[in-house]
């Protein structure tokens, strides 16, 4: 797991550098398509921590996960609409390409995982039963439809933002401004969502 782990960490930096290089929307389409091709990450990370700890501790490493988005999800935005405004779009991506690759170098030299997989099955193979799981199994259907319509809706508001915040204010420093609506957002989600869920 430490490989798929690692690896996620470092197609984030690559197709962050790809956008930073992009000259086209088409090669920044390629940059997010392969930053895209990481985030299966988040899931694994999760499973490693709820197998590593004690059963009554599974919900804190949980948690710990839902915090560090939550975190991101404050800061990433301040110092990237800071960033942008200051040095372009370019520099964001560059930055947080080198952050990650330090996070992965870091993952490689400190992070210890003895896992050894007992399925000898393909990946692929794996992969297709997942899929036939949620197409069969109506609870995970369910459940994944559910998510699928929660992520969307967030993601047509993330993808947007910028457009709508820029074209009702007016700002010298728009980068900065979609930057604190973004981490009002993240305030919003870490007092809010504890207290709803």
């Amino acid at each position: 797991r430490k490989p798929v782990i690692v690896r996620s960490f470092v197609l984030l930096a690559v197709g962050g550098v790809i956008c930073a290089a992009a000259t086209t929307v088409w090669h920044f389409l390629v940059g997010r398509m392969v930053v895209c091709g990481a985030m299966g990450s988040a899931g694994l990370m999760a499973a490693v921590l709820s197998e590593r700890l004690p059963s009554h501790r599974t919900s804190l490493g949980l948690s710990v996960i839902v915090v560090a988005n939550m975190l991101g999800t404050l800061v990433g935005p301040l110092a990237g609409g800071t960033i942008f405004d200051a040095f372009g779009f370019r520099q964001v991506f560059l930055l947080n390409a080198a952050l990650l690759s330090v996070t992965s170098v870091w993952l490689i030299w400190a992070y210890a995982d003895d896992h050894r997989g007992v399925s000898e099955r393909s990946i692929g193979s794996m992969a297709m039963e997942s899929v036939k799981s949620v197409v069969v199994i109506r609870r995970i259907r369910l459940l994944f439809i559910a998510a699928s319509v929660l992520f969307a809706g967030s993601a047509v508001m993330t993808t947007n933002l910028a457009i709508i915040v820029n074209s009702s204010y007016r700002s010298d420093r728009p980068g900065t401004t979609v930057g604190y609506v973004l981490a009002g957002s993240g305030v919003g989600a870490a007092l809010l969502g504890p207290a709803l869920g």
